[in-house]
């Protein structure tokens, strides 16, 4: 069943699931959740972000909540924009990967090991830096991992000891 996208002329047509069942608009971002329902990922982060607890489509619980970027899906659409854009169609960017908590404590732990190998340190701390160029909720999932006493303790951690402190001046 296709639903008319307002801004396009001469009657183009976005099939159905190409839509959020959230927001009834073309998906930008389309995840699925546990219930392997899909929604735009703005639209599903919100629901959830107002302590609604089951699956806006199938009414389910969400026993888990961890969105997975539906690859498949996400390039259908975009091969849809290429070929309306000429109708006024959006082309869609590709997005980048969000920030997992997971991935901000394996980073955390990473640069903050004082037995790993003082590049692999580095290069911890670097992609932290890049996720927080990224995006806000990066900056947030990245905030609320503890990393500011971790990152102070990092930076810190040489000025109470007696090992060499050349280390960090690479």
């Amino acid at each position: 069943m296709p639903v008319s996208l307002e801004p396009l002329d001469v009657g183009v047509q976005i099939q159905y699931n190409f839509c959020c069942p959230i927001s009834l608009e073309l998906m930008r971002d389309p995840v699925t959740i546990c219930t392997g329902q899909m929604y735009d990922r703005t639209s599903i982060e919100s629901w959830v972000a107002t302590e609604n607890t089951t699956c806006p489509v199938t009414r389910s619980p969400l026993t888990d909540f961890t969105p997975i970027l539906n690859h498949t899906l996400r390039r259908l659409i975009q091969e849809w924009c290429v070929a309306n854009w000429s109708f006024g169609g959006e082309i869609i960017p590709t997005s980048k990967q969000p920030t997992y908590s997971t991935m901000v404590k394996n980073l955390l732990n990473q640069a903050s090991s004082r037995s790993a190998p003082f590049d692999l340190r580095l290069s911890a701390l670097r992609r932290l830096r890049g996720l927080t160029h990224d995006s806000v909720k990066n900056r947030s999932v990245i905030a609320r991992n503890n990393a500011r006493e971790i990152l102070l303790a990092i930076a810190f951690f040489n000025l109470d000891s007696n090992s060499n402190s050349s280390e960090f001046s690479h």
